[in-house]
């Protein structure tokens, strides 16, 4: 009967953090949301730009012409990812810039900019954008 309490005691604990952890995700997304407006730009956020990714993420997020990629990891890329890219994406907000590809996209990091991160997205206020992309 002890084992048993104890076992539920512990599963409440659980549920008890996955409810906080929701909550928390909850008030995230919230914040996020309310910050989408004309005078905000939705960011499409890549972990890495190896092929598979890109070619995966493009269909999740519906990446366009003229989208802002965040990409998280770009110590390793895909020249094919890459050149699906050009002339579509021009900006890409990143921490590492691989030289080779510096003449390509305008690149932004990420600590320079106020981002509203959200799982795979982020938002930017297009003249905090413009204002970066001027400084270039």
């Amino acid at each position: 009967m002890a084992e048993n309490l104890a076992t539920l005691r512990g599963e409440v604990k659980a549920l008890q953090l996955t409810v906080s952890r929701l909550e928390s995700e909850i008030k995230r997304a919230v914040k996020f949301f309310t910050f989408l407006n004309p005078s905000k730009l939705l960011i499409k956020k890549l972990p890495e730009l190896s092929l598979s990714t890109y070619k995966r993420l493009a269909i999740e997020h519906n990446i366009q012409a003229g989208d802002i990629l965040y990409i998280e990891d770009m110590s390793t890329y895909s020249k094919k990812a890459i050149e699906l890219m050009q002339g579509s994406i021009k900006i890409i907000i990143s921490a590492k810039v691989p030289s080779a590809l510096k003449t390509e996209f305008i690149f932004l990091k990420p600590e320079s900019l106020e981002l509203i991160e959200w799982r795979d997205f982020a938002i930017i206020d297009k003249k905090e954008l413009d204002s970066a992309v001027s400084e270039l």
